[in-house]
């Protein structure tokens, strides 16, 4: 079921082109301030792990509105009608939109090679488990998103403001260091951000650290945890209160 979603997912233009958009954007922009600029934090050995990284939560945002969309395309009642049960159900729908975000790796180093930059892997195991970690950070998450914003009729709205927040505070482009070390504690708590110092370190800006690896696991794990709070409670309104329109 996954398998299927994912490819309704990646035929819809629309976020084929948000992630090419956001991906190549991210890359563009990182180039011209490497070029206006003698020092660069990070330099340039991050530019197409970090583009990757904003393409792959810029689509995994659109979780906010995803069971919306399955909504307007009138699909929303059989998923919750399903005799699988709405978790089997919704889960691959939900975790399509995450899964198909890391498919923007691929593009930012292509793109980054076309610019002349460096896309170089010092530890090719560290790097696959940290893609690993933010891969699930980014599906528990949205799982808890969609859940959340399917309340609303207006979620695809708000998925702007999902996106740059969580890519600031997750450390993508790393953190001022008045507030670094304070930062980094609070960003524990979302499950991508420790992902992607296990992703830096594999590319030897850093050193590895295990309970990153640790701390991701866990943390997504967490926000899984209350992903199925939310599928109830979700779950209980359609079907007891019918407080939330699914037609």
């Amino acid at each position: 079921m996954l398998f299927f979603q994912l490819r309704q997912f990646a035929a819809n233009s629309y976020f084929l082109q948000l992630m090419l958009t956001a991906t190549i954007v991210s890359v563009v922009m990182q180039y011209l301030v490497l070029a206006g600029s003698a020092q660069s934090p990070g330099g340039e050995e991050l530019v197409w792990l970090r583009a990757g990284l904003v393409g792959a939560w810029t689509v995994a945002t659109s979780a906010a509105g995803i069971l919306g969309f399955q909504r307007f395309q009138g699909v929303l009642v059989p998923l919750f009608q399903s005799p699988l049960g709405e978790s089997r159900a919704l889960f691959p729908v939900i975790a399509a939109t995450a899964s198909f975000g890391v498919s923007a790796v691929p593009v930012a180093v292509v793109i980054s090679l076309i610019f002349g930059l460096p896309v170089v892997v010092s530890d090719v195991g560290v790097f696959l488990l940290g893609m690993v970690l933010f891969a699930l950070g980014a599906v528990s998450m949205s799982l808890v998103v969609a859940l959340l914003f399917v309340l609303t009729p207006n979620a695809i709205t708000y998925e702007g403001f999902l996106a740059i927040p969580i890519i600031l505070l997750s450390g993508i482009f790393g953190y001022p260091a008045s507030v670094a070390p304070a930062l980094e504690g609070v960003s524990t708590l979302i499950p991508i951000a420790p992902a992607i110092r296990v992703l830096e370190s594999s590319l030897a800006v850093r050193e590895f650290g295990a309970l990153d690896a640790i701390a991701s696991a866990v943390c997504s794990i967490v926000w899984l945890m209350a992903s199925g709070f939310a599928m109830r409670s979700v779950a209980r309104r359609v079907r007891r209160d019918a407080s939330v329109e699914v037609s």
